[in-house]
């Protein structure tokens, strides 16, 4: 099937850029998808695509990240999540459903950590990192291991971004990413939670899943059979129906 890309548009807030694909249906939810470390939204084209069937869907290119420019310096974690507030709000985007993956976990977390009423549901998909194996050294072994599992074309699209990105500038990502504890962030966590892991991914394990699960109260858990990290790429349509189930219920 042809999934087309969302129409994009480039926008400059707080005096960063960053490219925004969206399509917006009046009347329906919002749902906003946030990349994980080192790329851009790309990769979510499939699932972005499914989800606008039903929902007004935005994919933002953070700064730095895909083709925006990069600010002087990588920002944090919670500083990527100030840009995603900033845009939800100067978008008028009325408490959204924030989807993460893998470091866009911590993102939109970190979003809801700041300002609670910003979103109204929140659905992490691979949300990193393990806890015990928050260092540069495993994450790279299990970022080679996925690898294996993922489908060529998405992995070009991941490591195309990598290379955008460059080294430098990811390792110092990284770090701020193994530094950060997901767990800490969403304790207590008052919304409802998706939690989603593919049963191949070899970053986040099941029991790293149940660990998150256990300190949000109104979370749910889905591991998708077959599925390596980047669990949205190959089979959409699948994973846009548990989001809508999530989403509508």
């Amino acid at each position: 099937m042809n999934y087309a890309p969302l129409p994009q548009k480039r926008l400059v807030i707080d005096g960063l850029t960053l490219d925004v694909r969206s399509r917006v249906t009046a009347g329906a939810p919002s749902v906003i998808l946030v990349h994980g470390i080192g790329v851009s939204g790309v990769y979510y084209t499939p699932l972005a695509h499914t989800l606008s069937q039903h929902y007004s869907v935005h994919v933002p290119d953070l700064p730095g990240y895909g083709k925006t420019p990069k600010p002087a310096r990588p920002l944090s974690i919670p500083e990527l999540a100030r840009i995603l507030r900033t845009y939800i709000h100067e978008a008028k985007i009325e408490r959204p459903i924030l989807v993460g993956h893998s470091m866009g976990c911590q993102i939109v977390a970190h979003a809801w950590q700041q300002e609670p009423e910003i979103c109204s549901k929140l659905i992490l998909l691979g949300p990193t990192a393990n806890p015990r194996e928050r260092t540069l050294f495993m994450q790279g072994l299990r970022l080679a291991q996925d690898i294996l599992h993922e489908p060529l074309t998405a992995n070009v699209i991941v490591f195309r971004d990598y290379l955008r990105m460059g080294v430098p500038r990811y390792l110092r990502t990284a770090h701020n990413m193994v530094d950060d504890h997901l767990e800490e962030t969403l304790a207590g966590c008052n919304i409802p939670v998706l939690l989603v892991r593919g049963e191949r991914d070899k970053i986040v394990p099941r029991d790293w899943l149940n660990q998150l699960a256990s300190v949000i109260p109104a979370s749910q858990t889905f591991e998708f059979p077959g599925q390596p990290h980047i669990v949205q790429y190959q089979h959409p349509e699948r994973l846009a129906a548990v989001c809508q189930e999530f989403i509508d219920s």
